[in-house]
């Protein structure tokens, strides 16, 4: 008993720490916003509907433009995809699974995730939108019903967590991006202290060529000090992607490799942090344009 509990005192305390950035792909856990190249303006990852529902409105005007240019003019798209993100401590798994339908300049998602075990996880279920706005601006909307498990008779929390995102495409080449997610406690049984993440991002991409892009952004969450990131993605021969970044405060190295097609998109990423280890993920998503 003595060891399980020891067990879930260090489960609770990283997932306090790490709370809504259990979830990685792309690169969008290390805090690189690699999204926005031009090789990931066609990739699918379920945190886009998750986290940053304003690139799911650029990317359905992606399909939407391809759908144009193939004689296929209704602007429907349909997307679903699922992965699974093993850190530090196993017991720490996490996976996630979304849907998201796409009409012309709009966009609406759900997804579902769970993270944890059966003595202690947390689930979150929620909707996001997207809306482009002419060629330069897409917004986005998401709102995530978040519950803790009920642990030795006390009661789990129960969050909402509210998402709001912006692009800004400048040009063809550079692209601005923010976001800001806000925590709303429904229930709690802790002391009214600063514990969850009130987050907020600002960055930049730039397509330095037609398949080399960077990217280059800054986070701040509320309980810690400001961090920042870099990273760069290349695409090869317009089916396989490599894109590796690097974060600071906590230093986080990641490296991924992903392949691309009309249909499919497959990617796996594996980082470093010290002192607590590796985390890696692979996901797979499925599209359909028409």
């Amino acid at each position: 008993m003595k060891k399980i509990k020891t067990i879930l005192t260090t489960v609770l305390a990283f997932l306090s720490i790490c709370r809504f950035s259990l979830l990685a792909w792309t690169g969008w856990g290390s805090g690189t916003m690699l999204s926005l190249s031009k090789a990931h303006n066609f990739m699918q990852s379920p945190v886009w509907v998750k986290e940053f529902p304003a690139a799911m409105a650029s990317n359905n005007a992606a399909f939407s433009s391809i759908a144009a240019t193939s004689d296929v003019k209704s602007g429907v798209s349909f997307q679903m995809g699922a992965f699974s993100c093993t850190r530090y401590i196993k017991e720490n798994t996490a996976s996630t699974a979304a849907i998201s339908l796409g009409y012309k300049k709009s966009a609406f998602g759900l997804h579902y995730s769970y993270s944890g075990f059966s003595l202690y996880n947390e689930q979150q279920a929620g909707f996001s939108y997207g809306q482009n706005f002419g060629k330069h601006w897409n917004f986005g909307f998401g709102a995530s019903y978040v519950s803790d498990s009920k642990i030795e008779g006390l009661k789990g929390d129960k969050l909402l967590n509210i998402s709001v995102s912006a692009i800004c495409k400048v040009s063809s080449s550079w692209k601005i991006y923010s976001l800001a997610e806000i925590p709303v406690t429904l229930f709690s049984q802790q002391k009214k202290i600063l514990l969850q993440r009130y987050y907020f991002k600002v960055g930049v991409g730039y397509n330095v060529l037609e398949n080399l892009s960077v990217g280059i952004d800054i986070t701040k969450d509320l309980r810690y000090k400001l961090q920042g990131a870099a990273g760069i993605s290349y695409l090869l021969a317009e089916h396989f992607l490599i894109y590796a970044s690097t974060e600071i405060y906590p230093f986080v190295h990641t490296i991924g490799v992903g392949y691309l097609s009309k249909r499919w998109n497959i990617e796996w990423y594996g980082s470093y942090q010290t002192p607590l280890g590796f985390t890696s993920s692979v996901g797979v998503g499925w599209k359909f344009c028409k």
